[in-house]
C-alpha cells in the first residue's frame, strides 16, 4: 500500500488487511520483491520525472503517485533460470552477505555478489530477485520497529509534558524528530510550552 501523495518512498508491506481512503492506494500482491523496487532510490528518481509534483520535487516536494504513472516504472520481470537447490544455497548466502554488511556497512561482497549473478551465461536474475526480496522483508521488519520506537517516544513526550503532540504547532516535524537535529525538537517543544504543564 502506498499514499497518494508523499515527499520520499513510502510503498509498505501490509500483513494485517487494512482498508485504505482515497488518499491511499495498493497494490494486490504479496511481491516482496516489487516492495524493495518501488522503494529504491532509483525508482523514486524516475518517479519524481513522470509524476505530477506539488512543488520543487528538488526541495522537499512531494509526488502525486497515481497508477497511471507507476504503470510505466521499467521493473523487469525475472525469469526462472536457477535450480530451487542453486537458489536455496543462494538464498543462505546472501542472508550471510547481509549480515556482514549490517556488521560492518560495507557494502562491497554484496554488489560484487550481484554483479557476478548478472554477468554469468545463463544470467541468475532470479538470485537477484530472491535477495532484494530479502531487503523488502528486512527494510519491512525495520520500519516496523522503527516505528515502534517513535510510537514509544511521542507517548514519554506526551506524557512529560501534558500535552498531545497533534495538539502542538509543528507536529510533523515533531513526529519526524529524527530527521532533524535534537535542537530543532528542543525548540518546538519550547515554542509549544504554553500547551504544557510547567515542564519546559
Amino acid at each position: 500500500m502506498y499514499p497518494e501523495i508523499a515527499k520520499e518512498p513510502r510503498f509498505a508491506f501490509d500483513r494485517d488487511g487494512y482498508f485504505v481512503n482515497n488518499k491511499g492506494f495498493f497494490i494486490p500482491t504479496e511481491d516482496l520483491y516489487l516492495l524493495a523496487i518501488l522503494n529504491s532510490k532509483v525508482t523514486w528518481f524516475i518517479l519524481k520525472r513522470i509524476c505530477s509534483v506539488l512543488g520543487d520535487q528538488e526541495s522537499g516536494g512531494r509526488l502525486e503517485l497515481r497508477s497511471v504513472f507507476l504503470v510505466n516504472l521499467p521493473i523487469r520481470n525475472i525469469t526462472e533460470t536457477t535450480s530451487p537447490e542453486q537458489l536455496s544455497h543462494f538464498s543462505e548466502e546472501t542472508r550471510s552477505l547481509y549480515s556482514s554488511f549490517i556488521q560492518g556497512f560495507d557494502s562491497g561482497p554484496i554488489l560484487q555478489f550481484v554483479d557476478h549473478r548478472l554477468n554469468i551465461e545463463p544470467q541468475q536474475a532470479d538470485v537477484v530477485r530472491d535477495l532484494l526480496a530479502y531487503l523488502g522483508e528486512q527494510m519491512t521488519t525495520m520500519n516496523v520497529t522503527k516505528n515502534n520506537e517513535i510510537q514509544t517516544f511521542l507517548q514519554f513526550i506526551e506524557g512529560e509534558t501534558g500535552a498531545r503532540v497533534d495538539g502542538m504547532s509543528n507536529k510533523t516535524k515533531i513526529k519526524e524528530y529524527y530527521a532533524y537535529d535534537f535542537s530543532v525538537f528542543i525548540d518546538i517543544l519550547y515554542r509549544n510550552r504554553r500547551l504544557m504543564r510547567d515542564r519546559i
